[in-house]
């Protein structure tokens, strides 16, 4: 009878229930009653069962596997008793066994580790294996590429291990919003990252890491400086606004930025420490975004961070030591070849070579050829030795600029945990140091976590977060009035390449300091100190109402500072005279100017989360409550007169007019959100998600809208007439979507009349009266804009997921775009009350394709390719009823470069008496310079096409209708942005390789750097390539961008912006458990790798492809790295 008894099956699924209910759920299905004391096992503890159709006998050691308990079968009943006490010797025993993969090839070098301790081997060349076991039961088989395996070995002393590869494409899940969806049943457009992507990459903040990975995720860093925040755009153009200069502009707008569900700004977002990611969604469609409404307009990424698992606590720490160079340099020429190039210039366009230009010359050649003091400067002739010149020849760049400038990264984490408590926590500082050489700049990161998950009871947990991240840059600076010193270095050139850092020791005023960006960055003692911070302190109860009903919340607050500090102490400097010393403009005794502020988000959200399945049927839905107030407090204060340069502050400056400054404001967001989810059979599938919601930012009549979105999903690999396929298709699934949203990204306080308050410039009484300014008009109509996302996707997996294809195209469309209203009569006094008008569309589409692999010797690859293109165009404008080119204007393609089809250079027998003899070209067209130049024309000038033969070449009058000899020569819009990622693996070996590009794009440079300023060091390849009488030939006209009418945007000089670039390599080398073990570790990986290491491109050398201007450069590093667990 025992024996019939004991042969039952038992069927079992259940999650974080109690052994009391499971033992419940056996005695309801077999005959059998279960006995125990509570001092022998504790009935109450949490465990999660899936055991389907197993005997009783074999579902009973895995229910109390852990528990320290074993059982017996007598009669009807099962006997739960203490397990025996085993002596050290018993406990010991040695299993042998073999690792195969399913087609029965045998797995090299897979891990194999005795579950709970360090103890472990690898497999040899045949996939065997033989283990002495301590203190387990059971063994952990793992190897990349494949899914890790617990195997009990209980009354076992061999084994076969069969592993199956890692195809969990269609089980993965991905994070959307406020909860989890598998990828397969997906519906809208969605993108993840793993935090594979992040870990030992040599990047300084998440940014970098992100870039070219996912498909239509545009990340833009704006100059290589180490406190430089990227900004990220989804999809293309977002919305119109005004730039500094009153000018409208179409804007790449930022998506809305969730870190655990709490909303960053993009500067936080940089700040986290890319070691604590877990995982990043982009959400890129209305239909998944909707559901967080005014925000999420333009996308949402969606941040998840690290979190304790199960099991014995683990120690990792990674250090890594990093060396950056200048990704370009600009090709300076020497101080003699830029002041003959000047000279030349003069020469060729009727000028001549003076006596005072052969002196110059002369003595710049002097210093050249003995580079002393005495020989940088020159009395001026004709002076009476009363004025300088300086004929010194220095690169400023090369001064400037450092080589090779070190970063370091120390990243330490603990965590681990029980069924009742995990916990993870970490700790992160790097410190960078910039690429300024004679004072260096230097940004310190500081990042710390705890991430706490409690099981109170069988229903109720919480999860608890708490983090802190602060920056801190430390940056010299010239005095102000010099303005950024990475665009004077490259301009000045009479000052910044003839002049020194400093004065010779016997020069008639000694080491003191020059009017160069050098000097004037080494010697001014400027300094400006920049601190970031940002917490989050977060509580996420979860209260299991039902097995089909969970609720949830998230009460959050994050506080962030924003502190800078600029002291300016007096500077004085030789610049045209021994007589004295010039004293620096706006340094006159000194500047301090403070600003602090501080920002507080308060996040509230309450929902509920239901999932039933009936059948073939799954229901899920989600209803919830959201708001957030944010608020924010600024001061500023500025002086001058600094009594103490040792003490620069604010209270020991004397000035008599000091600056003040105060901003107070708010806003706040509150919504009710929902979600419904139906799922047929994994087959059909359907999702809505609607938010009714409301902002601050809005009159009261219009503060609220309902947005929704629909989208579905008709898996056809699941339909019975796609059975013969299922031998190579796992996936094949078609989607669409609709979805409306509205924007609150719009001016605080923008329907409020505001009064602006001013001193007078009139004296009344001898004083000068405060007085207030009329307040403007305000539309009554003020409110949303909203955009409207039209998405088709397709997904395909093949060949047992090894092939993953996935693709989208889309259309949306921004109307409704706070605008200029119409032109008022100029009596009224006032300008037009802004209102919803404008109108913006975008289109574009995106795909990725991945194949992952493994070969009979063990070998393992994966390649991933990602390719996104969009165009936008603004569809329409009310502001530009002219269509002036200058502005925007309805039927405008972003991007647009207008200009001038160039013709050719003139030659000298092209013009006799100033007259240019050759009138038309080959095809009739006139050849006429230019109606804006009043300049005269000689032999290496441009000549432009006369398209429209109306025998001039102009503008005309500059608009859509009438632009003269313009067209539209390109577009500088980025297209056919790329990333291809390679990961391979063998034999502990890793190799990462990730390029990244673009396509498509057509560039102007307006740059005078590149084409020879004639006060500047100029650009040598430029001067070498362009037209002398002696090179008639030449690609470029006359040297000298002073010759303005040489370089009109035209087509000859268009450059084409498509490049490739290996952004990053990675190599590593993990060492074989069973050496870490004896070491007491688990895990040692070495590596090293590179950043932006080169790149192919038709651009100049002198521009980074992807920073396109003369800014701080960008980095190409180099990094050493080492990852250790414990």
């Amino acid at each position: 009878m025992t024996t019939i008894l004991s042969a039952q099956n038992v069927n079992i699924n259940k999650r974080n229930v109690t052994l009391a209910d499971v033992f419940e759920e056996v005695e309801n299905q077999t005959k059998l009653s279960i006995a125990y004391s509570e001092s022998t096992i504790d009935k109450n503890r949490l465990v999660s069962v899936n055991i389907a159709g197993k005997p009783v006998k074999e579902a009973m050691v895995e229910i109390l596997e852990g528990t320290g308990a074993v059982f017996t079968i007598e009669g009807n009943l099962i006997l739960i008793k203490p397990a025996p006490v085993k002596t050290q010797q018993d406990s010991r025993k040695t299993i042998t066994g073999i690792v195969t993969d399913e087609s029965g090839l045998p797995i090299i070098g897979a891990n194999v580790v005795e579950k709970g301790t360090r103890n472990g081997i690898i497999t040899d060349i045949d996939g065997k294996f033989s283990l002495t076991l301590v203190q387990s039961d059971a063994v952990e088989v793992s190897y990349i590429g494949y899914m890790t395996q617990n195997v009990s070995v209980k009354n076992k002393t061999n084994i076969s291990v069969v592993l199956k590869e890692d195809t969990q494409t269609l089980d993965e899940v991905v994070v959307v919003g406020y909860g989890t969806q598998k990828k397969v049943n997906l519906t809208g457009a969605v993108s993840s990252v793993s935090a594979e992507v992040m870990e030992s990459r040599p990047v300084t903040n998440i940014a970098q890491a992100l870039q070219g990975v996912v498909p239509n995720l545009n990340v833009d860093i704006s100059n290589g400086a180490p406190n430089t925040f990227a900004s990220y755009n989804v999809r293309g153009a977002t919305s119109m606004s005004k730039n500094s200069d009153g000018a409208w502009q179409v804007d790449n707008g930022s998506p809305l930025i969730l870190v655990d569900g709490i909303e960053m700004e993009n500067f936080n977002l940089s700040a986290l420490n890319p070691n604590d990611m877990e995982s990043i969604s982009v959400i890129k469609d209305a239909s998944a975004s909707a559901i967080y409404g005014a925000r999420a307009a333009y996308g949402v990424i969606l941040v998840t961070t690290k979190q304790g698992k199960k099991g014995k606590g683990r120690v990792q720490y990674s250090y890594d030591v990093q060396w950056n160079h200048p990704s370009a340099r600009p090709d300076f020429m020497n101080s003699y070849e830029s002041e003959y190039a000047r000279v030349m210039n003069r020469v060729y366009t009727g000028g001549t070579r003076t006596t005072d230009d052969d002196i110059r010359l002369e003595a710049l050649q002097n210093y050249i050829d003995n580079p002393v003091p005495e020989n940088a400067w020159m009395y001026a002739p004709g002076s009476n030795q009363q004025s300088i010149w300086w004929v010194g020849n220095f690169d400023p760049f090369e001064l400037m600029v450092r080589d090779w400038s070190p970063t370091q990264k120390h990243n330490v984490s603990i965590s681990g945990g029980t069924e009742a408590l995990r916990y993870y926590a970490s700790l992160g500082f790097q410190d960078q140091d910039g690429f300024y050489k004679l004072r260096n700049d230097n940004m310190r990161r500081y990042n710390g976590m705890v991430n706490l998950d409690a099981q109170i009871n069988d229903k109720f947990k919480v999860n608890i977060k708490l983090s802190y991240n602060a920056t801190r840059y430390d940056e010299p600076l010239p005095y102000s009035y010099k303005g950024n010193p990475w665009s004077v270095i490259l301009y000045q050139g009479k000052w910044n390449q003839n002049m020194p850092l400093l004065t010779g020791p016997n020069d008639p005023v000694p080491n003191a300091p020059t009017n160069s960006i050098v000097s004037a960055y080494a010697y001014s003692n400027r300094n400006k100190k920049t601190d970031r911070a940002v917490g989050v302190f977060t509580a996420s109860p979860e209260y299991q109402v039902l097995p089909q009903l969970k609720l949830k919340a998230d009460f959050s607050y994050r506080p962030s500072s924003y502190d800078v500090k600029d002291v300016e102490p007096e500077f004085r400097y030789i610049q045209d005279s021994w007589e004295s010393m010039d004293i620096a403009v706006n340094t006159e005794t000194g500047r301090i100017s403070k600003i602090k502020e501080d920002v507080q988000l308060f996040t509230t959200n309450v929902y509920a989360d239901y999932n039933q399945t009936f059948g073939k049927h799954t229901l899920g839905g989600l209803v919830g409550f959201n708001q957030e107030v944010w608020k924010k407090e600024q001061l500023s204060a500025g002086n001058t007169g600094i009594m103490s340069i040792g003490a620069p502050t604010l209270g020991n400056t004397y000035g008599v007019n000091p600056s003040k400054g105060e901003v107070d404001e708010h806003w706040a967001v509150r919504g009710v959100f929902m979600r419904i989810n139906y799922n047929y059979s994994d087959r059909y599938l359907f999702e809505m998600n609607g938010r009714y919601d409301g902002s601050s930012k809005f009159p009261h009549d219009s503060r609220f809208k309902f947005f929704p979105s629909f989208s579905a999903a008709w898996r056809l690999s699941e339909e019975s007439f796609m059975a013969d396929t299922r031998s190579w298709l796992d996936n094949l699934k078609i989607r669409a979507s609709y979805g409306s949203i509205g924007n609150q990204n719009v001016a605080n306080y923008g329907f409020y009349s505001r009064m602006g308050s001013s001193q007078s410039s009139a004296m009344i009484n001898g004083q000068r009266p405060y007085q207030v300014n009329p307040p403007g008009l305000i539309s009554p109509d003020f409110t949303w804009e909203t955009a409207t996302t039209i998405n088709g996707g397709l997904d395909v997996s093949l060949l047992s997921n090894r092939l993953n294809y996935s693709f989208d195209i889309y259309r949306r469309e921004t109307k409704d775009i706070i605008m200029d209203g119409s032109t008022y009569p100029s009596v009224l006094g006032t300008s037009a009350p802004m209102v919803n008008s404008g109108k913006l569309r975008t289109h574009g589409w995106e795909m990725s394709l991945g194949w992952k692999d493994r070969l009979s010797n063990g070998f393992f690859y994966d390649l991933n390719f990602v390719l996104s293109d969009y165009q936008t165009e603004v569809a329409l404008f009310n502001g530009n009823d002219n269509c002036s080119l200058g502005s925007l204007y309805t039927g405008k393609k972003v991007g647009e470069i207008w200009g001038y089809v160039t013709d050719r250079i003139l030659q000298e027998g092209d013009i006799a008496n100033n007259l240019i003899i050759q009138y038309t070209d080959e095809n009739g067209n006139n050849l006429h310079r230019p109606n804006e130049s009043n300049s005269a024309y000689y032999p290496g000038d441009i000549m432009y096409k006369d398209i429209n033969g109306d025998g001039k070449v102009d503008r005309g009058l500059n608009t859509l209708d009438d632009h003269g000899d313009l067209k539209v020569l390109g577009n500088n819009t980025p297209r056919l942005k790329f990333g291809l990622t390679g990961n391979f693996a063998w034999k502990g070996f890793d190799l990462n390789l990730f390029f990244q590009g673009v396509g498509k794009r057509d560039v102007w440079i307006s740059d005078k750097t590149y084409w020879g300023d004639e006060d500047g060091p100029g650009s040598k390849k430029v001067y070498e390539n362009s037209w002398t009488p002696e090179q008639t030939d030449a690609k470029y006209p006359l040297y000298g961008a002073r010759r303005s009418q040489n370089w009109y945007t035209q087509s000859a000089y268009m450059f084409n912006g498509a490049y490739l670039r290996l952004k990053q390599a990675i190599l590593g080398y993990t060492v074989p458990a069973e050496i870490t073990n004896k070491i007491k570790m688990s895990k040692l990986r070495v590596y090293v790798s590179g950043f932006n290491l080169f790149e192919i491109t038709e651009l100049p050398d002198v521009y980074d492809p992807d920073l396109l201007s003369t800014s701080y450069p960008q980095m190409r590093s180099i990094a050493l790295g080492v990852q250790v667990g414990f």
